[in-house]
């Protein structure tokens, strides 16, 4: 069971480093416009912070997991969300300055 937890973290780890590595990088789902560009970065290493503490707390901690694993579901649920809006919304001033 121990190797199996381990596994899950040491992924959960790589998950935050590449998630941290698209925060810097030049390719995003929205572009990198001050505030707007900026709501991508944050749902995506908000979820992945969260899916590491998750991983890392292990079984010690069953019910702060459990919070947490419902707050990784939540940041990624109102993630799409609002970045589905937000694209809407873009194309929607797009077509009425195009």
């Amino acid at each position: 069971m121990k190797s199996k937890q381990k596994e899950q973290t040491v992924w959960a780890s790589v998950l935050a480093i590449v998630s941290v590595f698209y925060t810097i990088s030049p390719f995003d789902i929205i572009p990198d416009i001050p505030v707007v560009g900026w709501i991508d970065d944050f749902f995506i290493v908000s979820a992945a912070s969260l899916n590491l503490i998750e991983k890392i707390t292990g079984k010690e901690h069953q019910s702060l997991r459990s919070v947490l694993k419902a707050l990784k579901w939540v940041m990624i649920v109102l993630g799409i969300v609002v970045i589905l809006l937000l694209l809407l919304l873009g194309t929607l001033i797009y077509n009425l300055i195009a």
